[in-house]
């Protein structure tokens, strides 16, 4: 596949939350500042590298559906 390592962005980012959920961080504030911070830096990793195969949409013209999928179930993460 020509964009397998976009596995490995999600593998590297649950690896990430699980350090940051278990006890390394007992500081609540630093916990969510640190999940927080994973969490934004998957978006604008996905959203510079826009690593996935193009599937145009005909609602939201010149756009890639599978992108945006992606790129909003991160962005609800965040919130």
């Amino acid at each position: 596949p020509a964009m397998a390592h976009f596995e490995s962005f999600h593998m590297v980012r649950k690896a990430l939350l699980i350090a940051a959920s278990t006890s390394i961080i007992p500081n609540p504030i630093t916990h969510s500042t640190a999940i927080f911070a994973v969490n934004l830096l998957f978006v604008l990793l996905v959203w510079r590298t826009k690593p996935l195969i193009r599937f145009p949409s005909r609602t939201f013209k010149r756009q890639n559906l599978y992108l945006l999928s992606e790129l909003l179930g991160a962005i609800v993460t965040l919130l």
